[in-house]
């Protein structure tokens, strides 16, 4: 099957900048037309020469364009809820024959099963396996440190009050991003 990636979310509007915000072209000190007291400059020095008196000033470490906040999704999803709109979604768009968005709902509602099917203990398992039959260096070790991390992470989660399959996931999710550092580690 081919799989075609999309992006999930709506796509964000840059903020305006203003043209004070943007960065200025330093003015150089040149022959006798510098802005000393004495008004003669320093004309061409070498990078070494110190430059009196100093021109650093704490604006200059500041960003130079404003830095966007990151939104980060908190909200669990409701998948039940999400799976019904997407059926709705996919029988108006049948009988409005808009077969193109009625097939992608139906593609969206068919990843959302196999997402709630998932096992991620038997995932983590096959993790385990491909560690063991690959050639990285200090198997053992990267055995027992993920089946370890895996259990903490576990009974963390579950501690939080997650329910055991949200517990899993995150579980998995964070030894699998630990065996990828473990296999870059070991190039």
């Amino acid at each position: 099957m081919k799989k075609i990636s999309y992006i999930n979310k709506a796509p964000e509007v840059m903020p305006k900048i203003d043209p004070k915000d943007m960065p200025s072209t330093h003015v150089g000190e040149e022959g006798l037309s510098g802005d000393t007291s004495a008004g003669v400059g320093r004309g061409f020095t070498s990078p070494a020469d110190p430059v009196w008196p100093p021109t650093h000033s704490e604006k200059e470490d500041e960003p130079v364009l404003p830095e966007r906040p990151k939104a980060k999704n908190t909200e669990k999803m409701d998948y039940e809820e999400l799976t019904g709109l997407l059926v709705d979604l996919a029988d108006d768009m049948d009988k409005q024959e808009d077969m193109a968005l009625a097939n992608f709902a139906d593609f969206l509602i068919k990843k959302i099963a196999v997402q709630k099917s998932l096992d991620y203990s038997l995932l983590f398992r096959d993790l385990l396996v491909k560690i063991v039959e690959s050639d990285i260096t200090n198997q053992e070790e990267v055995l027992i440190k993920l089946t370890k991390q895996f259990n903490e992470l576990l009974k963390m989660y579950v501690n939080l009050g997650n329910s055991l399959a949200d517990s899993k996931r995150e579980a998995y999710q964070g030894s699998a991003l630990k065996a990828e550092e473990h296999v870059k580690e070991s190039r």
